[in-house]
């Protein structure tokens, strides 16, 4: 039976973000996304990878919106960026805090986004 929140259906999703293991090229940062076994690999010409990981998480959050989920949860290795979208950390560099700014717009569409540590 589906779960139900304020007489509305809810949809869970779990999207596993890899921003941080593969290594860094010179033609930049290698990330990928996981959901329901299909993967996605993209990569930046430039940024940390920190910065692939919060896009990565917020391509994720925008193909999880249009699917419909209502309570994503994102599994990432990255602690930084878990941490930091948690509140735990404080977020302190001018490009991060942009991408931040981003992740909380998309977090805004969702009744709940959750992170936990996941594997590599």
């Amino acid at each position: 039976m589906a779960r139900v929140l304020n007489g509305h259906p809810t949809k869970r999703a779990t999207v596993t973000i890899n921003g941080l293991i593969k290594p860094i090229t010179p033609l930049g940062v290698v990330f990928t996304i996981r959901n329901d076994g299909v993967e996605r690999s993209w990569q930046l010409a430039s940024g940390s990878p920190h910065l692939a990981a919060y896009a990565a998480a917020i391509t994720a959050m925008g193909d999880a919106d249009a699917a419909g989920v209502t309570h994503l949860t994102l599994q990432t290795p990255a602690n930084l960026v878990r941490r930091q979208a948690t509140g735990e950390w404080n977020v302190d560099s001018p490009d991060l805090k942009r991408a931040h700014l981003l992740y909380e717009l998309f977090k805004i569409d969702f009744d709940d986004v959750d992170w936990i540590k996941g594997p590599g």
